[in-house]
């Protein structure tokens, strides 16, 4: 073979090999369960997302995935207020994933911030607004009661629709259980000491209570039956002073009888 062809043939090989290395970096995979959004230098961002497997990029573009499956969120000690005016911290976690038509819009407005620092920075803090917004509403005792179930899904609907026109579809969000600062721990220690108080003197009054109704009961109870055997010994000496005066008029009718028999007797002689 001469120079020529062996310069050929090198400079065919190099293209071959230059071409396979360009092939290689502008190939890209999109994992699976997310898309991919393209950036061009010379084009900005392009329209048509990425979807999962490999595809062919410009050796100079930017690729940018966002996960359109699940994913769950934990936001730790997010200080709110109630509506009693009590500072207390609360966990929520919450569970979202992208609408995969929305990608380009997200990433036109945030830019190629990753995903993960979107839930700590932009959800979390959309989050806080919707925390707030709703504890503000109950009082600190409800938060940590029957309310908490209602309070909760009132921060669903409204985290849900703040960041929901950005394309991140939130669902199942989960209030933990709330943490008073020390200054409303102190506080409700007392609320509870002077509740107590207040319940175990309740108590002892309705206590006192049935045991006035019972002694006043036994007592009524005593005086009708004083006035039923008042009134059957009235009875009683009503009849018998009845049947001592029919005595009477009986013997005195006998005497009458007698004395008259004694002068009709006599005046017979």
């Amino acid at each position: 073979m001469n120079k020529k062809g062996v310069l050929g043939a090198v400079i065919a090989g190099v293209v071959l090999l230059v071409s396979a290395i360009g092939l290689l970096m502008s190939l890209t995979k999109i994992d699976n369960g997310n898309v991919g959004i393209v950036y061009s230098p010379n084009g900005g961002v392009k329209d048509e997302a990425l979807s999962q497997g490999f595809h062919f990029v410009g050796l100079l573009d930017r690729v940018n995935e966002y996960p359109t499956k699940l994913r769950t969120v934990d936001a730790k000690n997010l200080t709110v207020s109630t509506k009693d005016g009590k500072n207390i911290n609360i966990d929520l976690s919450y569970s979202y994933k992208i609408d995969a038509s929305k990608v380009t819009s997200i990433y036109k407005t945030f830019g190629s911030v990753p995903v993960e620092e979107l839930e700590k920075g932009y959800l979390e803090r959309r989050l806080l607004e919707s925390a707030r917004k709703v504890v503000s509403k109950y009082n600190l005792l409800d938060i940590y009661g029957e309310d908490a179930t209602e309070a909760t899904i009132e921060i669903n609907q409204d985290y849900e629709k703040r960041v929901a026109k950005f394309g991140f579809l939130v669902s199942d969000t989960t209030l933990g259980a709330p943490k008073a600062d020390e200054k409303t721990t102190r506080g409700n220690r007392r609320t509870c000491k002077s509740g107590a108080r207040e319940s175990k003197r309740k108590k002892l009054e309705l206590e006192n209570d049935k045991i006035d109704s019972q002694r006043k009961q036994v007592q009524a109870e005593g005086e009708a039956k004083k006035k039923e055997i008042d009134a059957e010994a009235e009875a009683n000496a009503k009849q018998s002073d009845c049947k001592l005066y029919y005595r009477r008029a009986n013997t005195k009718q006998r005497s009458g009888s007698t004395i008259k028999a004694w002068l009709d007797r006599d005046s017979r002689r």
